[in-house]
């Protein structure tokens, strides 16, 4: 007949470690129970780009009450909802009384992602923060394709919003923007901006040149670049 019995004890530096105690035998619960400790052995807060591997990955220690690494315990792994993808659901401890989850991917929409590491009822908890990748696309969100007359200022300003690749476009916070004229003169008020919690970047007003016909803004992020276009009569 086996069971199982659960404690809390403060371990070094006042921390709160979950402790699982079990036993074995046909007897009763008072007989000698062997108290089994489970604790990070890597950093439990962590960050990393969208899609990528934390490091480092997320492993836990197995002790008993006297802090004695324990082999051969099952610590199982699982990520919640939307958090990625991990290498190793479960896995014994070794002889140091470590089990790693062998790699945890990210998930590809940027936020925060969680990993639970598990034996018994005891759990030890691992929090990332998935961060949004380089700039790969700036979408052209109002200001494109305005109509005006050469030399006046056109009414509509150039919205842009900044975000990493497929699938998730994730908003890019804090990127530079500039808005250079290529084509036709004029100028843009407002040329360098950075982008606000949402990726978008906003410019002043672009006035068009003397030039009768198509002209053109450039936008740049990073290494990527687009173009607004206006018609000046």
């Amino acid at each position: 007949m086996r069971g199982g019995r659960s404690a809390v004890a403060l371990g070094r530096g006042g921390a709160l470690l979950l402790v699982v105690a079990v036993w074995s035998g046909c007897g009763s619960a008072t007989e000698p129970s062997v108290p089994v400790v489970l604790e990070a052995a890597t950093p439990t807060i962590l960050a990393g780009t969208v899609g990528t591997a934390v490091t480092p990955a997320p492993s836990v220690r197995v002790t008993d009450g006297a802090g004695t690494p324990v082999a051969g315990v099952m610590v199982n792994f699982d990520v919640s909802g939307m958090s990625g993808s991990i290498a190793t659901p479960s896995g014994l401890s070794d002889a140091n009384g470590l089990a790693s989850v062998g790699s945890w991917t990210l998930p590809t929409r940027a936020g925060s992602a969680s990993l639970t590491a598990r034996v018994g009822e005891t759990r030890v908890f691992f929090v990332a923060e998935a961060e949004a990748g380089p700039v790969t696309h700036i979408w052209l969100v109002g200001g494109n394709g305005q109509i005006g007359t050469a030399g006046d200022p056109l009414p509509d300003r150039l919205q842009v919003r900044v975000t990493d690749a497929a699938p998730a476009y994730n908003s890019i916070v804090g990127v530079a923007v500039t808005f250079t004229v290529i084509s036709g003169g004029g100028s843009v008020d407002g040329a360098s901006t950075v982008t606000d919690a949402d990726g978008h970047a906003e410019s002043g007003a672009w006035t068009l040149g003397p030039l009768v016909g198509t002209q053109e803004v450039k936008v740049e992020a990073g290494s990527v670049q687009v173009n607004f276009t206006a018609t000046a009569n």
